[in-house]
């Protein structure tokens, strides 16, 4: 059964030695990357299945404050990373499973989950729809080029 835990010292080695699927290259980040370059806001979780850690995700804690397409009380999910050992599970889609319950331990008032993906990702884009999330129709041009808005309702 697959479990979100929020980020401990004692993952970090596990989260390292997690390699990234080659279709995913160019679309997220491997951990020390995303770690790197984090902000205050960032909140990282690990995902783990029993005891073996199989991905993280990034919840930017200010996002509803931070972007002008968020919704009040929405949380912002980004870099949803499963170890390139670990594709082929269904771990994407019970990750946000579980995440949609365990989105009101992060903020009790939480509404949605929001998340952009570049208009090229296609695998992300066909992913992320299966896991119940629905293209809002607007685009973010950011860093990455024009983005595809998807809205998840609690």
């Amino acid at each position: 059964m697959l479990t979100i835990k929020p980020l401990k010292l004692h993952d970090f080695t596990a989260l390292l030695e997690l390699k990234v699927p080659a279709s995913r290259l160019s679309f997220v980040l491997p951990f020390e990357q995303a770690y790197a370059t984090r902000t205050k806001n960032d909140i990282f979780y690990t995902l783990r299945d029993n005891r073996t850690v199989v991905g993280f995700f990034i919840i930017d804690s200010a996002f509803a404050h931070s972007v002008t397409y968020a919704l009040r009380n929405e949380l912002g999910l980004r870099n949803l990373f499963i170890g390139a050992e670990f594709q082929d599970k269904n771990y994407e889609q019970q990750a946000i499973d579980r995440l949609r319950l365990y989105a009101f331990a992060i903020n009790p008032n939480c509404s949605s989950i929001c998340t952009t993906l570049r208009a090229n990702d296609h695998l992300g884009t066909q992913l992320i729809r299966s896991c119940g999330f629905n293209d809002t129709g607007d685009k973010f041009y950011g860093d990455n080029g024009k983005e595809l808005i998807f809205r998840c309702l609690l």
